[in-house]
Parts: structure tokens; C-alpha cells; sequence
């Protein structure tokens, strides 16, 4: 039995990544809420409280995994290899939960607390619309970022796409993402394939557990 806490920008969010993890766990898996209460205010928030979650986790939960997952936004992306890459804002993250790491004493109760990344380019809604929209991946982003042209799709018009509005409200960006989230969990592999770098590091480390 998997236990994971899902930490993520919004509690919006938090079913629809649930539904996605929950496609690439083999085992059962039961969901479970970090100990520390979230505060709004979207990835600076997360950055800021990443290290209070990751060390409640630990302490005051039987988790024996956490998955940790934001919005790239503008943030620097950028390819070191034919089908490899780098996110500053992912390298960020891991740095957070490595030096919390350090504080703590080897040996807790359960066995080392799983921690698996990733980074949605440039937003969630890019991930819930594989499959559907071939012209939204990750190399289409950083290709033209690189290239200096503008964003070939921004963030709100992704979420006009998937939500027939960019200014949701909550109920209807959950249920949505939900829907969308579930036909995602059935392509997981061609999920895995245009995000390589967002989802594919979070599904490796997530099948590692």
C-alpha cells in the first residue's frame, strides 16, 4: 500500500493531480493530507512552505511518499539532450527538499520518505489536453522561447481550452480537470512521451517507489 501526499499550488488542483498519480501507482495507493495547511497564494507560497511540508510529512505522517508538482509559468526551461531536460523551478524544489533532508535523523519508523517531482509546462492545462491538442508539448514551448518568438499558446488561452473559460470558477476547474485528468491516466505513456521533462521526471521517480 502506497501512502502518498499529493503537494501542489491549490487545492483546485490537488484531485485532478491525484487522479493522474494515481494512474502510475501500480500498488494501492491511499491519498493523504500533509499535517501543515496550505496557504493561497499559488507556487511562491509552495517554494516558501515546501520545507515546514516536507518536514510534517516526515514527522507527523505514516506517508511513505510525497509528490510535489507546480506550474512552470515563465520560469527558465531549457533541453540538454535530444529528449532531456532542465527546469530551474524543478531544480529548485528538489533543492528545498534536499536541504531539509540533512536535518533530519537517519533511521524513521517506515523507511525513507519518497519524494518524486514534477513541473507542468507552461500550466496543468497543457497536461490535460493530450491527446487532444498536438500542438501543445513541451518542445513546442521551450522551441519557441528559444527561438525568441512569443509563448506559441499562452497559459489562459490552455485553460479557455479545457475549461471554455480562462477565469473558472473552482467547481468548475476541479470537475473539468477531473474528467480531463482520468482520460490522461489512460495515456499516460504519450503523456510521458510530449512532457519529458514535467511529467516524465515525476512518473520515473514515482515507479522507483
Amino acid at each position: 500500500m502506497k501512502r502518498v501526499a499529493v503537494v501542489c499550488e491549490s487545492a483546485t488542483d490537488e484531485p485532478i493531480l491525484k487522479r493522474i498519480i494515481d494512474g502510475l501507482i501500480a500498488d494501492d495507493v491511499e491519498f493523504k493530507e500533509s499535517p501543515v495547511r496550505r496557504r493561497a497564494g499559488g507556487v511562491g507560497s509552495l517554494l516558501a512552505q515546501l520545507e515546514a511540508i516536507f518536514l510534517s510529512v516526515h514527522f507527523r505522517s505514516d506517508c511513505n511518499g510525497m509528490a510535489v508538482i507546480c506550474d512552470a509559468d515563465t520560469s527558465k526551461v531549457r533541453w540538454t539532450d535530444i529528449n532531456q531536460g532542465v527546469s530551474d523551478r524543478l531544480e529548485q524544489m528538489r533543492q528545498i527538499v534536499a536541504s531539509a533532508r540533512k536535518k533530519l535523523n537517519p533511521g524513521r519508523i517506515g523507511g525513507e520518505l519518497k519524494v518524486a517531482f514534477g513541473i507542468a509546462i507552461p500550466c496543468l492545462e497543457a497536461w490535460l489536453l493530450c491527446g487532444k491538442d498536438h500542438g501543445v508539448s513541451e518542445r513546442a514551448w521551450i522551441e519557441a522561447k528559444r527561438n525568441n518568438r512569443s509563448a506559441p499558446y499562452p497559459g489562459q488561452q490552455l485553460k479557455q481550452f479545457v475549461y471554455g473559460t480562462d477565469r473558472p470558477a473552482g467547481d468548475v476547474q476541479r470537475d473539468r480537470g477531473v474528467e480531463e485528468a482520468t482520460r490522461v491516466a489512460s495515456i499516460l505513456d504519450r503523456l510521458e512521451n510530449d512532457f519529458p521533462i514535467g511529467f516524465g521526471s515525476l512518473a520515473k521517480e514515482i515507479r522507483s517507489w
